[in-house]
């Protein structure tokens, strides 16, 4: 990067290093790779939460995951592995191989995700499109991720018909280790049928992790609805019947 032109980025860059420098911030100088862990998940979450609300929350939570990057590579260049201009360089570059319908070959036609993936593991020289799908990626996008690699090769079903199937397939697994109370299947086949609802709803074009984010949130609001209506009323709503809760639910969804 050339400083001159970009100013505020290395402003942040040389604030970055004077937190760690000698006369800095003893929390900041205290902080290794590990520490860090805890707190780039915590503003990745943060960021996921605003990223389609108002523009000054996006662009500063922007700026927190940024200071992410950039601290975590000042504590790299700090041991003589890399810098934040290496990090840059480097992403610049794996953007140009992973297009050449862009950069290289005008010829060569874009194919979508299913190629993005593919040139991300020759590029990478894996053996398998599930190698480097990180561990700790919470299961339901873990299992989405799995399914877009896979069908990066081609294993994929024709039409949305077969993951519906497999949903009612799972299902019905499941019910029958149920009806058996046989607890290590009942846990096994749990997992297929929500792998089989997760891949109905990718192929559905829908990101799962997002669509069961945004019912989470519906959720809560309605029934924090429920609770203040109950409370209005003088009662709390552990109180009430179900009857009576079912009555409120209706009410918070007509007002959601």
């Amino acid at each position: 990067m050339d400083k001159k032109t970009n100013k505020s980025f290395y402003q942040l860059v040389e604030t970055v290093e004077t937190l760690l420098s000698e006369n800095g911030c003893p929390w900041d100088k205290n902080q290794t790779l590990s520490s860090l862990r805890q707190y780039l998940l915590e503003e990745t979450y943060e960021l996921l939460s605003v990223m389609e609300s108002e523009p000054e929350k996006h662009q500063e939570e922007l700026g927190d995951l940024l200071f992410q990057i950039v601290f975590q590579s000042a504590l790299r260049k700090r041991r003589g592995d890399f810098d934040v201009d290496a990090v840059a360089q480097k992403i610049s570059q794996k953007l140009i191989n992973r297009h050449p319908h862009v950069f290289a070959d005008a010829n060569n036609q874009y194919q979508g995700e299913n190629q993005w993936e593919l040139n991300k593991k020759n590029s990478k020289n894996s053996k398998s499109m599930m190698d480097d799908i990180p561990h700790i990626f919470p299961a339901l996008i873990e299992s989405e991720k799995i399914q877009r690699r896979a069908a990066a090769t081609g294993f994929e079903w024709p039409d949305i018909s077969g993951p519906k199937s497999k949903i009612e397939e799972e299902m019905a697994e499941l019910e029958m280790a149920l009806s058996l109370n046989d607890r290590k299947n009942i846990q096994e086949e749990s997992g297929d049928l929500l792998f089989a609802v997760v891949n109905y709803i990718r192929f559905a074009g829908i990101n799962p992790e997002v669509a069961l984010k945004d019912t989470n949130k519906k959720f809560k609001w309605r029934f924090r609805y429920m609770e203040d209506k109950a409370k209005s009323r003088g009662v709390k709503l552990e109180d009430l019947s179900l009857e009576e809760m079912e009555e409120l639910w209706v009410l918070a969804k007509k007002n959601s």
